[in-house]
């Protein structure tokens, strides 16, 4: 229903940066899916029972819920904690595309220090990878959430 992107330029540098996109698949009615993503998309009308969304309702919405969040980080501060809590990929059974290919791996977490995923690897001694650069997809709320072996 919704995607996050996001970019960084400069790590390691007194000026990194980072550009982030969020897409939402708002008003889009079942009948206009494209016919390739048909069987695994959705949007926000979908799941409103076919009801029309108001765009610009949302998107003011959205921006307010946003303040926040931008503000505190313009502030220097971001809460890690919070972060790993709200976000859905733990426990989750995903697929990484990396320049390296794809891979279907299970995530067990997030480093809050460097904001890498933490996925298992039964080939580490840890058991774990961090991973930094990749794209998560096919992260579906109902997919069951599994406890980390």
């Amino acid at each position: 229903m919704a995607g996050v992107l996001g970019e960084t330029e400069g790590l390691g540098t007194p000026d990194p940066r980072v550009v982030v996109g969020l897409g939402i698949n708002a008003d889009w009615a079942p009948g206009d899916f494209p016919a390739e993503l048909a069987s695994i998309m959705t949007s926000l009308r979908e799941a409103g029972g076919e009801r029309e969304i108001d765009m610009g309702r949302l998107l003011e919405r959205f921006l307010e819920g946003l303040e926040a969040p931008v503000e505190a980080l313009r502030a220097g501060r971001f809460d890690g904690a919070d972060w790993a809590d709200r976000q859905l990929t733990t426990g989750r059974t995903v697929t990484l595309v990396t320049a390296a290919g794809d891979e279907v791996v299970h995530a067990v977490g997030v480093d809050t220090a460097t904001g890498a995923l933490v996925i298992e690897d039964p080939a580490n001694a840890s058991g774990e990878r961090r991973v930094l650069v990749g794209e998560i997809s096919h992260v579906r709320l109902a997919d069951p959430i599994t406890a980390a072996v």
